[in-house]
């Protein structure tokens, strides 16, 4: 696993760092998480294969997020009275999304565990509107309602994953 990491100054106790393809961030005991660039990116499903083992397959195109995307909630493991996010982007085209992270022990926990590869997978929650069973009695999704989208530690597409954390965080000093 590899580390993609760019700092920059953007004022003597504010620092900024990306952290790419699951590596922890590292925060010491004085740094506070702050609101702005919490963020967890990453690809939720593909098209046009059959998931491990539900045997679903999504056609392209089929999936309509729920609007605003504010609504597609992030969540662990598909608790739906867990949730650590909501959807701020949304690429059909790929599946790609990115998720604001709200400040809070359980949104500094979802960030960590993205980071350090604890949970790097994606799956998706949703209700299928068009669908048919191909001649192997697996499901062909036409058209489906995106409603939540959950971290995991093993997605049922194999490829759906993170594919980058982002967070900010302001050092405190202590009598400088």
């Amino acid at each position: 696993v590899r580390m993609a990491a760019a700092a920059c100054s953007m004022a003597s106790s504010l620092s900024f760092i990306c952290i790419k393809r699951l590596r922890r961030p590292v925060l010491s005991s004085s740094s506070v998480i702050t609101a702005s660039a919490r963020t967890i990116t990453g690809t939720i499903a593909v098209y046009n294969k059959h998931s491990t083992t539900q045997g679903v397959k999504l056609l392209p195109g089929c999936l309509t997020p729920r609007q605003p995307l504010n609504r597609v909630k992030l969540l662990r493991d598909h608790n739906l009275s867990d949730a650590v996010g909501y959807m701020t982007a949304y690429n059909a085209d790929t599946l790609s999304c990115t998720f604001s992270v709200p400040e809070g022990p359980e949104g500094d926990e979802a960030l960590t565990k993205a980071a350090n590869g604890l949970r790097d997978g994606m799956s998706i929650g949703f209700m299928v509107n068009d669908y048919k069973f191909d001649p192997d009695y697996n499901l062909e999704v036409y058209a489906a309602e995106l409603y939540e989208v959950s971290l995991c530690a093993v997605p049922d597409f194999q490829d759906a994953q993170i594919e980058s954390v982002a967070v900010s965080y302001t050092h405190l000093r202590a009598h400088e």
